[in-house]
């Protein structure tokens, strides 16, 4: 019995399902403590949990100012249990706990002793961000497990070019995309870096050559499964919009008033919203409304470029704060919990990036910063960085290892490839 005991408790199976396990245990239980089950709709999740229910409705896709794809993955729940939120919370639940689990795979990637890796994904399964957003129908939980399944298969695609790991990889690029916008332009940013890199650097232009069909297949991939929702904007406006119609808005409330004070400490103020140019269009579509904003909002940062740097720089400080809600005035349990657990990530995750082969930290390194940058045109938040979060506290992870701070160094895998 205790060899059988052993011979499971060897495999990886074995922590995949235990990570689960204790990562649904802990949700729930934060689940039931604040009322997920009963509470009504809150903010954005009532945007989300309409998507769903048009969607039931035969209304294709719904309405155009959210991305689809969490509408999309609650709307079969709601199709057999009832469209109550509680089942979406549910559902976020269940993609929060699996996702610790496969951050326990891809922490496996680099690490050759499961009980270690083990340790890795169980910083995600009590990281507290993960457990707050895993009860809230909100586009968070599922953008962060997708981000994991990416890089996962980021570096399958480095091991093995195959069409499957190559197609999978456009796949769950395609659903980020429909789940948060900003992330439509991420497979681009990745191929671009990659190809100069290897022209530049490593003076590989024959490996492009011989890769070309594989790059072709995965951007005619990534391309089709955005092709449903750029026909849902086709049909509504007759135009090709492979993104939300939310853009323009949040690039006014961000920059349309630049001497504001909240928007200086990297924040947004919605009085922007209050000038007849926008309170007198409502003639005008969602689509049309959204490009009066961005041009309000473009004009504004001509007209006012040198107030730019000041919030720039507060929105990328934001993004890396340790505080839930930077621009809170009062100090909050939450953040001195927050500050404990990511000060620290952080001054590991630095060590990493300096100390850790490129070849270990350089494809989610790549990730992390889009998503950094891709945000400094609007207000910084911890809650825009929280997709990427399971990444940082990988290399924070890895960085310690390297220091070996715990007598586990000798167990890091350095990841080689024919591509160097």
């Amino acid at each position: 019995m205790l060899n059988k005991f052993e011979s499971v408790y060897k495999k990886p199976e074995y922590y995949f399902f235990l990570v689960f396990a204790l990562a649904l245990i802990v949700r729930i239980l934060f689940l039931v403590i604040f009322d997920g089950f009963t509470r009504e709709l809150d903010g954005d999740e009532g945007a989300y949990h309409t998507r769903a229910v048009e969607i039931l409705s035969g209304d294709f896709l719904g309405s155009s100012e959210r991305p689809p794809f969490l509408g999309v993955i609650i709307a079969p729940v709601y199709l057999i249990f009832g469209e109550e939120p509680a089942y979406a919370r549910f559902l976020m639940v269940l993609i929060s706990s699996l996702s610790a689990s496969f951050v326990f795979l891809l922490a496996n990637l680099f690490i050759n002793k499961y009980n270690i890796s083990f340790f890795c994904s169980l910083l995600w399964v009590f990281y507290p961000p993960s457990i707050w957003y895993s009860t809230w129908i909100l586009t968070e939980t599922v953008s962060a497990f997708l981000v994991i399944l990416i890089a996962i298969y980021m570096y399958k695609i480095i091991e093995n070019k195959s069409y499957i790991n190559v197609f999978a990889c456009a796949l769950f690029l395609g659903f980020l995309a429909l789940t948060r916008s900003l992330y439509l332009f991420l497979p681009i940013a990745l191929l671009m870096f990659w190809l100069a890199y290897l022209c530049l650097f490593k003076r590989q232009i024959s490996y492009i050559k011989n890769n070309f069909k594989l790059l072709l297949f995965g951007l005619l991939s990534f391309s089709i499964v955005l092709t449903p929702w750029v026909v849902h904007n086709l049909i509504l406006y007759d135009k090709f919009i492979p993104h939300s119609t939310q853009g323009g808005h949040l690039l006014l409330v961000s920059n349309g008033m630049l001497g504001n004070s909240d928007v200086k400490s990297g924040k947004y103020t919605k009085d922007i919203l209050k000038i007849p140019e926008l309170v007198n269009s409502d003639q005008i579509n969602a689509y049309e409304y959204d490009l009066l904003k961005r041009e309000i909002a473009l004009d504004s940062i001509k007209n006012n470029i040198t107030s730019l740097p000041e919030p720039v720089m507060n929105r990328f400080k934001n993004f890396w704060h340790f505080r839930p809600d930077p621009y809170d005035s009062s100090w909050t349990i939450n953040d001195s919990v927050m500050g404990l657990i990511w000060i620290p990530v952080l001054l590991f995750f630095i060590f990493g990036i300096f100390n850790l082969p490129i070849r270990v930290t350089l494809p989610i390194l790549l990730v992390i910063l889009y998503a950094c940058f891709m945000v400094i045109p609007f207000w910084g938040s911890p809650r825009f960085r929280f997709p990427v979060d399971s990444l940082i506290i990988l290399i924070a992870f890895l960085g310690s290892l390297k220091m070996d701070i715990f007598g586990w160094g000798a167990y890091m895998v350095v990841r080689s490839s024919n591509d160097e």
